[in-house]
């Protein structure tokens, strides 16, 4: 049983490191909302299946990329105000709106530098 569950394993994590690799920008929520994806297309999972996780994903995603988009402006000693100062908005208020009803791509760019900053400050500690 071991080995038919690890040959079940290698087969969900390769095909996950293969989402990864084409879409480097993914969060993990966004690489499961594929993997779902591919079911779908494969027939393995009805319409109204695929809508349903598709939707909570949806809002998942963005909570997700809002919460790290946070975390990186608080480690970065901002708030609101200050993003919107180093930005060009007009005042915090434009960037939480921003930020709640899905973070813009070049913001999600900013995000991924961060944390990639932060996983090598990690190697190197």
């Amino acid at each position: 049983m071991e080995i038919a569950v690890g040959f079940f394993n290698f087969g969900i994590l390769g095909t996950r490191d293969w989402i990864k690799k084409e879409n480097p920008s993914f969060s993990e929520l966004e690489i499961t909302l594929a993997f779902v994806k591919l079911s779908y297309d494969a027939g393995e999972i009805s319409l109204a299946h695929w809508e349903h996780f598709q939707k909570i994903m949806a809002s998942k995603i963005r909570r997700d990329w809002a919460q790290r988009f946070r975390a990186m402006i608080k480690a970065k000693g901002l708030d609101y105000d200050g993003v919107a100062k180093l930005a060009g908005f007009k005042n915090g208020n434009v960037v939480k709106a921003t930020v709640t009803r899905g973070l813009p791509h070049f913001a999600r760019l900013l995000v991924l530098l961060w944390e990639e900053e932060q996983i090598g400050k990690e190697v190197t500690s």
